[in-house]
């Protein structure tokens, strides 16, 4: 794969891979490459500096796309988390407004009836309230 670009004015040829990835080649050169002929189009494609910078930018890309995935994944799971404190304040102001009289053991089952899963509030803490 040989993305080269021509400048027409200047008489260069140069390679926009090996140019992104900052690979050292004749093709990068502020000269550039100012030989046209195909046969050393064909050998830049096939030397290792070229198929390294193709590597080099393929893997980069790969990695911001994971980047991406992960922040993405992470602020989902932030939102969860916030809609789960959401539901559970929610519940304790709806108590205190009615002046319903409720051990803790009671809202913390009613949260686990309604599967609002709390950070705090694991298995070890909530079966010391009997939960």
């Amino acid at each position: 794969m040989l993305v080269h670009e021509v400048s027409l004015v200047e008489k260069v040829n140069q390679c926009a891979f090996c140019l992104r990835s900052k690979a050292s080649n004749p093709f990068t050169s502020e000269k550039g490459c100012t030989n046209f002929q195909n046969s050393t189009l064909v050998r830049h494609q096939e030397c290792k500096s070229h198929m390294d910078s193709v590597l080099k930018l393929k893997l980069r890309s790969q990695f911001d796309s994971a980047c991406q995935k992960a922040k993405q994944r992470i602020n989902e799971e932030e939102n969860e988390k916030m809609q789960n404190y959401v539901k559970q304040l929610r519940t304790v102001y709806l108590m205190a407004k009615r002046d319903i009289a409720a051990v803790f053991t009671d809202f913390m089952h009613l949260q686990v009836l309604n599967d609002v899963r709390c950070v705090r509030c694991d298995k070890a803490s909530t079966s010391y309230y009997g939960i």
